[in-house]
């Protein structure tokens, strides 16, 4: 479908008077296909393209007017592929899987059961078996594989087609042609009652290719995985104060000036302003220190720090998607876009292969046919098979979905990863020194010394009424049933204190407990 009427000026962000717009691609199965769009984009002036392989998100960065982006995605589309705004929030990436998953348990489904009828004309000759017998064998063949073919082939068939149809050519193309000329040669050697057919060889090529771009697109959605992990840290609502009354709305609409409240336990969705008397906020998710830090009044609070305490207000100052958080997606997103060395050189590789292999497979045509003198249907299937071994998908495929998983690995562990040629430097690296301000833990808390039985079993119960950090840690060392309170109350810079057993327990600091004389450790 032509997308060219479409007006994207309204998804365009403006930073420092360049124009930011991210884009979901459609038709795009490899590297060489993102170069091309690359290419095309980076051609022209004041534009900077960057296509993220695994997410299939163009980023598309330009100087001049709004409108300019609607001419640059024109010529992105003419090169066959489609593009929708990333707000849309597609969901195209699992049908693509269910669709992949169908072709491929159809193709294994007609290879399983050719290959019943090859085994008996593997290990018979025409001869002992009978020409039409052997001919009988082959239709059944056929009528396994040709429908096989048609629905199975259809991944291969319509990206190929797309590239041929505006000009350029894929990983594909070279596959297609494999699959088609092997097809039509068995087809061929049927209908001439010849000894050898390739249906069983057809099929089963598809199956494994199918088998290999279904756990790429696999590998592609656990690496989404964990950059969706930390984009829904900004996903949710908050209570913004208006006039007097509280009412939620979503964290992507919170503006500048808007008062927020944020409740004990709430993620701060926003770079603020903290308005309230002193408050406590876990910043782990921000800076990894797993004790919460106490904040002024006109302190900064960051999107992604909890609120540990009471409830506070605070005015936003920055929006969701101008929040250090939001920076931070955009360096993870910058890393899995650029290109490290090995990666730069997967691609230029891929980016030969079509014109290179097609050369090769002609030539090895006319050497075997023309020269060496062989039948021109042997030559033809050598010619094939070089068409189908020397596909460069792994190398094309798997270096840039390396280092994207490698990345990913690193962020569920804390780190963040922003350069792309980080792992290439990394290996480099002999030793390591970290700074003594730096924080060193493994993001929760802790005891370090468990105390008898029923004392942690009674303040894991108190604790359990907190979200403090301090509280879940308690919690979580006592493995057993919580004890149940009257009149729990959570004092603001103290602790908790509830009745049991018609007496007054507490749970928090030396002074709240009433041992504020006993000096710290």
């Amino acid at each position: 479908m032509n997308n060219l009427a479409t007006d994207f000026s309204s998804f365009v962000s403006t930073d420092s008077s360049r124009n930011r717009l991210q884009l979901a691609v459609e038709g795009m199965h490899c590297a060489g296909c993102a170069m091309k769009i690359e290419k095309a984009l980076n051609a022209q002036s004041g534009v900077e393209a960057r296509v993220n392989v695994t997410r299939r998100q163009l980023t598309l960065v330009w100087d001049g007017t709004r409108l300019r982006g609607n001419e640059l995605v024109d010529d992105a589309q003419k090169l066959g592929f489609r593009f929708s705004p990333i707000t849309e929030k597609r969901r195209d990436t699992d049908g693509d899987e269910k669709f992949l998953l169908r072709c491929m348990a159809v193709a294994g489904f007609s290879a399983g059961n050719i290959m019943i009828f090859s085994l008996a004309l593997w290990f018979s000759s025409r001869d002992s078996m009978g020409g039409g017998t052997r001919d009988l064998f082959h239709w059944f063949c056929a009528l396994l594989a040709l429908p096989t073919v048609i629905y199975a082939g259809r991944p291969f068939f319509r990206s190929a087609f797309n590239a041929l149809r505006h000009g350029r050519t894929n990983m594909d193309v070279p596959i297609s042609v494999g699959v088609l000329l092997a097809s039509g040669m068995s087809i061929y050697e049927t209908l001439m009652h010849g000894a050898h057919a390739y249906f069983d060889s057809v099929v089963m090529l598809l199956f494994l290719l199918l088998a290999g771009r279904y756990l790429d697109r696999r590998a592609r959605g656990h690496a989404r995985a964990a950059a969706e992990n930390i984009l829904s840290l900004n996903s949710g609502t908050a209570s913004v104060l208006e006039n007097d009354q509280l009412r939620r709305i979503p964290a992507d609409d919170l503006q500048p000036g808007m008062v927020v409240i944020a409740a004990a336990g709430e993620r701060i969705f926003a770079d603020s302003i903290l308005l309230d008397a002193p408050a406590q906020m876990d910043t782990s998710a921000i800076t990894g220190e797993t004790m919460p830090h106490v904040l002024q009044p006109g302190d900064t609070l960051l999107a992604g720090m909890v609120n540990a305490g009471d409830p506070v207000r605070l005015r936003v100052v920055r929006p969701a998607q101008d929040s250090l958080q939001a920076d931070i997606i955009r360096l993870m997103e910058k890393a899995e876009q650029g290109n490290a060395a090995y990666v730069r050189l997967a691609d230029r590789i891929a980016g030969y292969y079509t014109p290179v292999v097609h050369i090769m497979a002609l030539a090895a045509f006319g050497l075997w046919w023309g020269a060496l003198g062989m039948a021109w249907q042997p030559a033809l299937m050598i010619a094939v098979t070089v068409l189908i071994i020397t596909c460069p998908c792994a190398l094309g495929l798997a270096v840039p979905v390396v280092q994207v998983l490698a990345s990913q690995w690193l962020f569920r562990r804390g780190m963040l990863v922003k350069a792309a040629d980080a792992f290439e430097r990394l290996a480099k690296v002999d030793t390591v020194v970290f700074d003594k301000t730096g924080t060193l833990t493994t993001g929760e808390l802790s005891l370090r010394e468990i105390p008898e039985s029923d004392t942690l079993q009674l303040a894991a119960s108190l604790a359990a009424h907190s979200g403090h950090p301090l509280a879940r840690a308690i919690t979580r060392a006592w493995h057993g049933a919580l004890l149940a309170f009257e009149s729990v109350n959570e004092i603001k810079g103290g602790g908790i204190e509830a009745l049991y057993c018609g007496d007054t327990i507490r749970l928090g600091s030396r002074r709240f407990c009433g041992i504020a004389d006993v000096p710290d450790d």
